[in-house]
């Protein structure tokens, strides 16, 4: 896949509660072999089926014993999350189901690692507020 042009698709699973789960077409686990597994946390619907959505990007990675990590992704508007509240609570959603429908994975052995807060505010429909230009003046002590 070219860079920029990542696509998930999205697949039901029977695990209570879990929406919005599928795959990085095109990307591959190296601990199963499979496709990269992702979810889009803070979604208060659930996206169609087998249809393909570009990546915006990664927010964070849902790490796991045994290395069959989880990509927390973020899709453009109209299905960008609608605040970093909401993709938190997803993250924590998504947690609490994957280790009720894994019953050898202890939640304790799973851990969100998010990336620069900046980056992970710069996915959701709230932007972050832009940093001030630095300044010409040398700091004041």
């Amino acid at each position: 896949a070219e860079r920029g042009r990542a696509v998930a698709t999205f697949e039901r699973r029977q695990w209570e509660g879990l929406r919005n789960y599928g795959e990085v077409i095109g990307f591959r686990n190296r601990a199963d072999g499979d496709r990269w597994d992702v979810f889009v946390p803070g979604l208060e619907y659930e996206l169609p089926l087998d249809t393909p959505f570009p990546l915006q990007r990664v927010l964070g990675v849902v790490l796991i014993k045994g290395g069959n990590h989880k990509l927390a992704i973020a899709l453009p508007p109209p299905h960008a999350p609608p605040s970093r509240d909401a993709v938190e609570a997803g993250v924590q959603d998504f947690l609490r189901i994957y280790a009720r429908e894994h019953p050898g994975q202890q939640s304790s052995r799973m851990r969100y690692l998010e990336l620069d807060q900046a980056v992970a505010a710069a996915g959701t429909a709230e932007r972050a507020a832009p940093k001030p230009p630095p300044s010409d003046k040398p700091p004041t002590r």
